[in-house]
């Protein structure tokens, strides 16, 4: 579970700095951003029509912005290769999953920092009343096209790849990482 990485544990034992708050943000900014931009080329706009507004890319520079953070890109790859709609399923899937805790995280960055979604907490805040409408519609979507394509070993495999991979991307909390990606 990502909750028991080193960083985000934070949240569960309501710890949090805002040194390690804005650490987070990078980490994730850093992941979702590749995951996001290799999403463009497969199609999967025409698929799961609301694609756009699933984008958190943009969240999290808006939050890092606000935190008086100035954004640079990581020459890192953190992110599996996506090329497919259904790899593009399977990484939405832990990338849409994700917003799920956001409910808990908001309430511990409101508890501990005064942060909320207008006050760099926009990213966990997520979608905010409608985060289990907006999920039932992506699981409805990945249903759909599953049953037409019959894809279930490539989303699969690849949601398994995009979560270890940004499981390992938390864990690296090498203060090069992050350096390296916002300076």
């Amino acid at each position: 579970m990502l909750e028991n990485t080193p960083l985000l544990g934070h949240f569960r034992t309501k710890d949090i700095t805002i040194e390690a708050y804005i650490t987070i943000l990078k980490k994730f900014y850093t992941f979702f951003s590749q995951l996001e931009k290799q999403l463009e080329h497969t199609g999967i706009e025409h698929v799961l029509v609301d694609y756009i507004d699933r984008r958190k890319a943009a969240l999290l520079i808006g939050d890092l912005k606000f935190l008086g953070q100035k954004i640079q890109m990581t020459n890192a790859n953190v992110v599996p290769k996506i090329s497919s709609l259904s790899e593009s399923f399977g990484a939405l899937y832990v990338m849409e999953g994700s917003t799920l805790g956001g409910k808990f995280i908001s309430a511990v960055l409101q508890e501990k920092l005064n942060i909320g979604p207008e006050s760099g907490g926009s990213f966990f805040y997520g979608y905010g009343m409608d985060t289990s409408t907006k999920w039932k519609i992506f699981c409805e979507s990945l249903t759909t096209y599953n049953q037409k394509f019959q894809e279930d070993d490539q989303i699969i495999s690849t949601a398994c790849a995009t979560f270890l991979q940004f499981r390992t991307w938390l864990e690296n909390i090498n203060s090069q990482d992050t350096d390296l990606s916002f300076k």
